[in-house]
C-alpha cells in the first residue's frame, strides 16, 4: 500500500509545484481544481489574476470607509460581473485629522454615521449573497488600525453600532466578526445577536515559522490552533484572510492541505478566501530575522506564482 501511496502523493506535489511556479504568467487558472475542495473558496485578487476562473465563489474587497460610495458601488457591479457574491471588508479608519483619542466617541455619537449609511445603502444594491465584515482583526496588538487593541468593551460597542446601522439599510447580508485569531479574542465577541459568521485570519510564513517553532507547520496545524479559539461560539467559519510564502514544496503542501475533499476536523468551516496580493504591512515580530531567499520576511508576498 505504501509503495502506491507515497509514490502517488509525491507526483501529485511534483506537479503543483510544477504549477505554481509559472501561474504567474498563466492568469485565470487556479493551480489545484476547486471542483474538489469541501469548502467555498474565495479570493482577494485586487489585480484580477484569477478573474476568469470559474469556479470561485467569493470575491472579497477592502473598503475604507472615508473613500466615496461610488467605489463601493464600483466593486459590487464588477464582482457581480464576475458571478461571484461579495465578502467586503469596511475599514471604519479615522477621517485625516482627527483625533484618535476621541475615535470611540466621536463614532458612538454618530459622527461617522453618513460614511456609515452612504457604503451600507450602496451595499444594499447587491443581488447576490453580502458579507459584511466590520472592523476585523480587533484583537491585534501591533497597532495597524485604530480598532485594534481598544478595550473590549468599547470595541463591542462599535461593531455592535455598526451592524445595527446596516441591518437597518441592507435587506439581508452575512455579519462577518473576523479576530485575526489570537489568544485572547473571546473578550471582543459582541454576541451571538450581532454576528452570523466568525472569520480567521491565516497565513504561512515559512522562514518566520522556522525561527518561531523550529520548523515548518502544515496548515491544518495553524488552523487547529486558531480554530480551537473560536468553534465554541457554534457559527460559521470563513478563513477572510488565507495566504502562504515559502518554499514552491511548502507552498504546495499548503495548499494541498487547504484544498482536500475533506476536511472533518473542521466542521464548522464554510470557506476559505485566498489573500492574492503583497504583504503592505510589516509582518510582527520579525526584528532579527535573517532575510530568507525564499520568502521576504518582512513584507510577505502572498501570491500565487511569485
Amino acid at each position: 500500500m505504501k509503495g502506491i501511496l507515497l509514490p502517488g502523493l509525491m507526483f501529485g506535489l511534483v506537479t503543483l509545484v510544477n504549477v505554481i511556479i509559472p501561474f504567474r504568467d498563466a492568469p485565470g487558472a487556479f493551480p489545484i481544481p476547486l471542483q474538489a475542495i469541501a469548502v467555498e473558496f474565495g479570493v482577494y485578487d485586487p489585480h484580477g489574476q484569477l478573474v476568469a476562473e470559474r469556479d470561485i465563489g467569493i470575491e472579497h474587497v477592502f473598503i475604507d470607509w472615508n473613500t466615496p460610495p461610488e467605489r463601493t458601488v464600483a466593486a459590487l457591479r464588477a464582482v457581480e460581473g464576475h458571478g461571484r457574491a461579495l465578502m467586503v471588508t469596511l475599514e471604519p479608519f479615522p477621517r485625516a485629522g482627527q483625533d484618535s483619542n476621541t475615535y470611540v466617541r466621536d463614532l458612538l455619537a454618530g459622527e461617522y454615521d453618513g460614511l456609515l449609511h452612504a457604503h451600507c445603502e450602496a451595499l444594499s444594491q447587491a443581488s447576490d449573497r453580502l458579507f459584511l465584515r466590520f472592523a476585523h482583526e480587533m484583537d491585534l496588538v501591533n497597532g495597524r488600525y485604530a480598532w485594534s487593541g481598544l478595550s473590549a468593551d468599547s470595541y463591542i460597542a462599535i461593531y455592535r453600532h455598526a451592524i445595527s446601522v446596516c441591518r437597518s439599510l441592507i435587506g439581508t447580508f452575512t455579519a462577518v466578526w473576523s479576530p485575526a485569531g489570537n489568544t485572547g479574542l473571546a473578550k471582543y465577541y459582541p454576541g451571538d445577536a450581532f454576528v452570523d459568521m466568525v472569520g480567521l485570519s491565516l497565513f504561512g510564513l515559512q522562514p518566520w515559522e522556522e525561527i518561531t517553532y523550529g520548523r515548518s507547520r502544515r496548515f491544518t496545524e495553524a488552523l487547529a490552533e486558531k480554530y480551537s479559539r473560536i468553534e465554541g461560539f457554534g457559527k460559521p467559519v470563513t478563513i477572510a484572510e488565507f495566504g502562504v510564502c515559502g518554499t514552491a514544496v511548502y507552498r504546495a503542501q499548503w495548499l494541498t492541505d487547504a484544498m482536500r475533499s475533506e476536511l472533518e476536523e473542521f466542521p464548522l468551516l464554510q470557506s476559505l478566501i485566498y489573500f492574492n496580493e503583497r504583504e503592505t504591512f510589516r509582518w510582527p515580530s520579525t526584528i532579527g530575522l535573517r532575510p530568507s531567499s525564499v520568502c521576504d520576511v518582512e513584507y510577505p508576498d502572498w501570491r500565487l506564482g511569485e
